[in-house]
């Protein structure tokens, strides 16, 4: 009996603490759900929040330090959807002025485009009426004066003739004057040749810029170069007007100015542009005071050359100096010359 009364009592302890762990157990479960729960719902929202669903309200409910998390997380969401908002904003008023300036710039580059085709055309009649009147000045020297030059000659070779046995010093005489009108009349053929080459129309820009070398060649002491690179094809027709007069007139130039013994020409075609440089080894000159003599020989050729660059849409660069030779080119931009 006396055993019984401990043992009793120890099965009621080992009871009552299982019972009190079972509660402690239970209490600190409940208290830690009460603190995980809102941690995870604000770990839920994070994670809303970092996939880009800012308008979800933050629960702010919980106990004191959670729940002041949780209000952070809604001041930080409210922010941050502001940020949005106003960047949203500035991108559609950045993307409004962009396509305002897109239709801003295609209207300018119609325009643009609209006057590089009234320049094209403008050109095309200035060149087309110029080559108009040399063509009707060249058939004017070749049927009036030329074949006036040309009964000269005849007559005056029957006149030199009939008084070689009767008056030889008038015949002397007639024979002189028959020499000056043959000359005169190779060089009404000259002009005639110079005012419209038929090679021009036939063979293309390279190959008249090459006959006119060698006329050169022919009739002066000139030594002159003619060399080529990317020319592989015809220009416009009113291009290679154009390029062949700037040419003819800077050749003109040299021979009649330069007192130069070498002259070389280079064509020169790429994607980006046309240039063509005429280049002396004369005495060069000042290219100020050549352009201050606007209406005096030397500085009309020269204005004229620019005239030309301008209407084809180029630029004329002119390099020299006393002494040390010239250098004029002609540059068209590759835009120009195919959209001619």
């Amino acid at each position: 009996m006396a055993l019984l009364l401990p043992r009793a009592v120890e099965r009621q302890l080992l009871i009552v603490g299982l019972l009190a762990l079972a509660g402690g157990l239970g209490v600190a479960w409940f208290s830690t759900r009460q603190v995980v729960r809102p941690l995870e719902r604000l770990t839920r929202t994070a994670g809303r929040m970092a996939a880009g669903d800012l308008d979800t309200p933050v629960d702010t409910t919980g106990p004191d330090e959670v729940g002041g998390l949780a209000r952070s997380f809604e001041a930080m969401r409210l922010q941050l959807r502001r940020s949005r908002e106003a960047a949203q904003g500035w991108n559609q008023e950045l993307e409004r002025r962009v396509e305002a300036r897109t239709r801003e710039l295609e209207a300018r580059n119609r325009e643009l485009l609209a006057l590089q085709a009234q320049r094209a055309e403008l050109l095309r009649r200035v060149i087309g009426a110029q080559e108009e009147e040399r063509k009707r000045v060249a058939r004017e020297l070749h049927d009036e004066i030329g074949q006036f030059l040309t009964g000269l000659v005849l007559n005056l070779g029957s006149a030199r003739q009939a008084a070689e046995a009767r008056a030889p010093d008038i015949a002397g005489r007639l024979a002189t004057i028959e020499e000056l009108a043959a000359r005169a009349v190779e060089e009404v053929r000259r002009l005639v040749s110079d005012l419209r080459p038929s090679v021009l129309d036939d063979l293309g820009l390279l190959e008249a810029v090459r006959w006119y070398a060698d006329t050169v060649r022919a009739r002066t002491s000139l030594r002159v170069e003619v060399t080529a690179q990317g020319l592989d094809g015809r220009l416009p027709p009113h291009l290679e007007v154009v390029v062949f007069r700037v040419v003819q007139e800077a050749l003109t130039n040299v021979v009649r100015h330069a007192e130069a013994s070498r002259a070389s020409i280079r064509l020169e075609a790429t994607p980006d542009a046309l240039r063509v440089t005429v280049a002396d080894d004369g005495r060069g000159f000042e290219p100020e005071a050549a352009r201050g003599r606007r209406g005096q020989e030397g500085g009309v050729g020269l204005a004229g050359m620019e005239e030309r660059a301008r209407l084809a849409g180029g630029t004329l660069e002119l390099d020299s100096a006393p002494g040390r030779g010239t250098s004029v080119s002609l540059v068209i931009p590759g835009t120009e010359v195919r959209a001619s």
